[in-house]
Parts: C-alpha cells; sequence; structure tokens
C-alpha cells in the first residue's frame, strides 16, 4: 500500500524489486496504485478500515525469481537510494504478509 496521509498528501508509488546473489527477477518495479480512501468523520475507524485494507485483492502483488539459490536475497525498495528530484522525493511503500513459494 502507497503512503497516503489522511489530509491526502501522495508520496511516490514505485516498489522496486531485485536480487542479490543468483537468480533474475521477472518483474523489475510495480506501481502500488492501491490508495486507501479514508472513512470520513471519526479517526477511530482508520485503524479497522486500514486492517482489512491489506486483505484486498488490489493488495497482492506477485513475481517470480528465476535462477534462485539458497544464497538469493530479495531486495524492495520503495524508489530510488537517491530520492532528491524525484517525484515528490518520498516513496514509502508498505508491504505485510510477504509469502515466499518454491516452485520446483
Amino acid at each position: 500500500m502507497p503512503y497516503l496521509t489522511a489530509g491526502g498528501a501522495k508520496d511516490d508509488n514505485y516498489l522496486n524489486i531485485s536480487v542479490v546473489g543468483p537468480g533474475t527477477v521477472s518483474q523489475a518495479q510495480f506501481v502500488i496504485d492501491n490508495w486507501p480512501v479514508y472513512p470520513a468523520g471519526d479517526a477511530t475507524v482508520v485503524g479497522p478500515y486500514c486492517e482489512a485494507f491489506w486483505g484486498e485483492p488490489a493488495a497482492t502483488r506477485t513475481f517470480t525469481i528465476t535462477g534462485a539459490t539458497a544464497d538469493t536475497q530479495i531486495k524492495f525498495l520503495g524508489g530510488d537510494y537517491n530520492l532528491s528530484g524525484v517525484g515528490v522525493g518520498k516513496n514509502r511503500i508498505f508491504l505485510d504478509d510477504i509469502k515466499v513459494e518454491i516452485i520446483p
């Protein structure tokens, strides 16, 4: 999920995927566009709303690493290392429930 304040300010929303060690990733970047729509009114409903948001299909991304071994590490990066002059200069992406599956 990309970062969005309750007031509507958005960060950039790019999630870069790479590997350290053996393997090739099938998709090197995702545009994370499942922006939350905060409910109006009482701020106490935001917590339960945001928790349920993770279960929606739009919150799921899938990629494959071909040629991975026990030495392969997956690297997730929101945007670029040096965000100076890139988009709004912020790129916070929230990740949850990362599943790694070995496909023979």
